[in-house]
């Protein structure tokens, strides 16, 4: 008679590691909707602008037609060349200030964009996806921060001016 092993069997812990790594998988993929409702629910402006970005580019891709994105003091919106509304990104619904000022990239002799002197009023994106050189200024309640935005990509990288 074999003597009782005490411990998990091999298929045990095969189990256990698969259980981690799909629950990780879905936090990570879940990260940005975990961080909202943790916040209390309300999005950063600069979320709402990346998102808002993303769809822009997904969308002129598709529709293979330059588009643009306004801000006005309830959000952003996603356009057609004609006006024609294609999606809003309102602001949180709540007692803080959101002042967002776009301006739009000047290129300097070194090759590197800089923000113009004068702020611009859309962000444009032409049918392939890629955006016009912009930075963004974001005043939302304390916070005041200063971004531009990747040509490429989309992305919002930290910007000083």
């Amino acid at each position: 008679m074999r003597p009782k092993v005490l411990g998990f069997s091999l298929i045990e812990i095969l189990f256990v590691l698969a259980l981690l790594g799909l629950i990780s998988s879905v936090c990570v993929l879940h990260f940005d909707s975990i961080q909202t409702a943790f916040s209390g629910g309300n999005p950063h402006p600069k979320a709402i602008l990346e998102e808002a970005l993303q769809q822009a580019r997904l969308s002129a891709h598709q529709l293979h037609q330059a588009l643009c994105i306004s801000v006005d003091e309830k959000g952003f919106v996603l356009k057609k060349s004609n006006d024609e509304v294609l999606q809003n990104f309102p602001f949180p619904k709540q007692d803080i200030n959101v002042q967002c000022k776009l301006i739009p990239g000047v290129l300097t002799p070194e090759g590197k964009f800089r923000p113009s002197e004068k702020p611009c009023t859309t962000i444009a994106i032409n049918e392939e996806g890629f955006i016009a050189s912009t930075f963004i200024d974001i005043a939302y309640g304390e916070d005041h921060e200063k971004y531009e935005i990747d040509m490429l990509t989309g992305e919002l990288k930290a910007a000083q001016w």
